[in-house]
């Protein structure tokens, strides 16, 4: 993505971080929080965000229209691409703060397993301030399996890194992983900054920090046995 400065580049990707995290935290945006984005600035309308992507090699469509206060469209289908319709997997609307409905496709009601599912969804489960991706993917009907495919790509496959983003694992990465190391190297020395060569360095924990750093070893080695299996991130602050 390239363009002028002021032109919208960064406002795409938050547009991008606002829909992930109102899938998985489920809430919708504060008016507040709206009115820091440019994009959303005007409250007086709806919202409209939209994502297209591909999830376990299965296209889907993904959007959900907001106002000031709730959810008024949110729909979900699979993808034609372009060569065919797409297929519905549910759309949900809400009218007011008490209307709220949700429709499923044609396979769902044919299940009367799933057809009862439906019906408490729309009358218990819905909210009118939340998503409802998260809420359908912990529910148990292989019906709803492409629901959990499209939470698993915002969750797992979907990463955002921002300008100030510190990302803790990549020393790790370049100790264990050649290619990643390989990669690493060129693209640091190819900023002409005067690097030559990339390489980490293991030592005991003890010898890290010194013998004046006693209290920060105990905490350090105390979260670390709270966590097996846990990577922990260090930063300068200087």
């Amino acid at each position: 993505i390239y363009g002028a400065n002021g032109s919208g580049k960064s406002n795409l990707i938050k547009a991008i971080s606002l829909l992930q995290d109102m899938v998985i935290e489920e809430e919708i945006p504060s008016t507040m929080l709206m009115r820091r984005y440019k994009f959303l600035h005007n409250t007086s309308t709806t919202t409209t965000l939209i994502a297209e992507f591909i999830s376990n090699d299965k296209p889907y469509i993904y959007g959900i229209e907001i106002d000031d206060k709730s959810i008024v469209k949110e729909e979900l289908y699979i993808s034609g691409v372009g060569k065919r319709e797409d297929k519905l997997i549910f759309e949900r609307t809400c009218k007011n703060e008490k209307d709220s409905n949700i429709i499923f496709n044609e396979e769902f009601y044919k299940d009367q397993e799933a057809k009862l599912l439906g019906g408490i969804i729309k009358k218990n489960l819905l909210k009118n301030n939340k998503t409802c991706i998260k809420m359908l993917k912990d529910l148990d009907n292989p019906l709803l399996d492409d629901v959990k495919n499209v939470y698993h790509w915002f969750s797992e496959n979907l990463r955002i890194i921002m300008p100030d983003a510190k990302p803790i694992a990549i020393t790790h990465l370049i100790d264990i992983d050649d290619i990643f190391h390989k990669y690493a190297e060129e693209v640091l020395c190819s900023f002409n900054l005067g690097v030559k060569g990339l390489k980490s360095i293991k030592k005991p924990i003890n010898d890290f920090f010194g013998s004046d750093n006693k209290e920060d070893v105990e905490r350090i080695i105390k979260d670390l046995d709270d966590s097996p299996g846990r990577m922990l991130g260090l930063r300068s602050h200087r």
